[in-house]
């Protein structure tokens, strides 16, 4: 069923870059999609399953990664373990 979520998330990924102006690869849409469907996390277990699917290489999906960070798209989160949010906050 991975195969259908898959397809599925290209296309809303698609209709959502087309709705909003916002110029995408099919590489990039791939990408996105294949995060969404692998839980967010682009780890090294998810790059290597979109490397092995997409015939793809490590750098190659390293470059996107970054193209969609510039676009605002894929977000880094930190998270500090140690910290309530009213300590973040100062």
């Amino acid at each position: 069923n991975k195969k259908d979520k898959s397809d599925i998330a290209v296309t809303y990924f698609q209709l959502l870059a087309a709705f909003n102006n916002i110029r995408l690869s099919d590489a990039e849409v791939k990408l996105l999609s294949h995060v969404a469907v692998n839980k967010g996390v682009v780890s090294g277990s998810c790059k290597m399953s979109y490397v092995s699917k997409y015939g793809s290489s490590i750098a190659n999906v390293d470059n996107l990664v970054s193209k969609l960070k510039k676009k605002k798209l894929l977000i880094k989160f930190n998270i500090l373990h140690d910290k309530s949010p009213q300590q973040t906050r100062n």
